[in-house]
């Protein structure tokens, strides 16, 4: 009964720090993104509630970053104050050992892991489509609506686009002229006598058709001047969705759900899409472990003898989040871009892993652990 309650003060003690920690860096993340999209609100006039809905849609992918800072946030600092105060002191004198607290902190840290699992590998690569679709409608309506007559309009990426008349009811435009800069392309000048913009919402496109007109094109090469006319001309405009030569790109890994990335991965388009795709999968393993591998590092470190306030233990926080994603980029480069085996991926897990492992056996040992800021960890009699 008293180690009972025990465990459930130090979950009260953990749930505090974490959850505020978790409001905190969310709103970081989010206030990192919210600017550009601001931008859209105010120069753009796009509504403030479909703003919204696409930061609602980024939510899933910070939850899987900041999760697992906050727990270890929330173990260190409840740890941390434990031990300051001698509460810890009391309880090893009362006969409480430290498996028995380890019990509710790995039972939540398998929690969080279960929840990061479910984000990564399910709701964030919907909610990341979700997001790219909406992306692209708002888009659609800005170069749309955005089309003023007698105005260059530069809403598309490496095209200017100027028309005499635009009927407000059909979107219609007549006496146009374009200037075609876009890169992989031989600059152009495009006059039609009329034209509109056709949206493809089946596979995300937007397409100029222009009827009645003339590309004007010089050939840098032979400083030949081209001149062909058309009775209709399709023109595909670069949005969000497309690479800079105009193609639809394909969904994204970070798009695909478990199970479309496992389909994904029986037929990639070449060796550097199978190596993404590889990536990615181990990637979300990964990052589901990372509550647990937090947990085996943080206990230790907040049970330290030394006399740490809470602004050491957060910075202690950070530059161990900081490490292991340095050591997580590192393996995903070298997977990518060197050919190694996706397993390579799981480096991070397996150095912090036997970190953590040490450093528990340390506190159980009732050795005294020091660490300081660049990284090295070492154990004391």
């Amino acid at each position: 009964m008293i180690a009972f309650r025990i465990q459930r003060y130090l979950l009260k003690e953990i749930a505090a720090p974490m959850f505020l920690a978790l409001v905190i860096f969310t709103f970081v993340l989010m206030m990192g993104r919210s600017q550009k999209l601001m931008e859209m609100v105010i120069d753009k006039g796009v509504p403030i509630g479909q703003i919204l809905h696409l930061l609602a849609n980024l939510l899933p992918a910070f939850f899987v970053i900041t999760i697992p800072v906050a727990l270890l946030i929330g173990v260190l600092l409840a740890f941390g104050r434990l031990s300051a105060e001698s509460e810890l002191v009391a309880m090893k004198a009362s006969g409480i050992h430290l498996s028995l607290l380890m019990r509710p902190v790995l039972a939540l840290a398998f929690f969080a892991s279960l929840l990061t699992a479910a984000l990564t590998l399910y709701i964030e690569p919907a909610a990341n489509a979700a997001f790219r679709r909406q992306a692209f409608a708002i888009a659609s309506s800005i170069a749309t609506i955005g089309i003023q007559p007698m105005t260059f309009n530069d809403e598309f990426s490496g095209l200017v686009l100027y028309a005499a008349d635009v009927d407000d009811n059909n979107g219609q435009m007549s006496n146009i002229f374009i200037a075609d800069e876009r890169p992989g392309t031989l600059p152009a000048t495009i006059f039609a006598r009329t034209g509109g913009i056709q949206i493809d919402q089946n596979d995300q496109s937007l397409n100029l058709r222009l009827k009645d007109g003339a590309i004007h094109r010089h050939d840098e090469n032979n400083d030949a001047y081209q001149i062909i006319q058309f009775d209709t001309y399709g023109l595909r405009v670069n949005l969000n969705h497309t690479d800079d030569k105009g193609q639809v790109l394909n969904r994204k890994e970070s798009e695909l759900t478990l199970p479309d990335l496992l389909i994904a991965r029986q037929t990639p388009q070449d060796r550097k899409e199978a190596r993404v795709l590889a990536a990615g999968l181990q990637r979300r393993f990964v990052m589901a472990s990372t509550p647990i591998i937090f947990i085996l590092i943080g206990v230790p470190l907040g049970i330290r003898s030394q006399r740490s306030g809470r602004g050491a233990n957060f910075a202690l926080a950070l530059a161990i989040f900081l490490l292991f994603y340095i050591l997580f980029t590192l393996s995903k480069t070298l997977v990518i871009d060197l050919g190694l085996t996706a397993l390579f991926m799981w480096l991070p897990v397996v150095v912090f892993t036997v970190v953590g492992l040490l450093l528990l056996r340390a506190a159980a040992n009732e050795r005294e652990i020091h660490f300081d800021l660049i990284g090295f960890f070492r154990g004391k009699d």
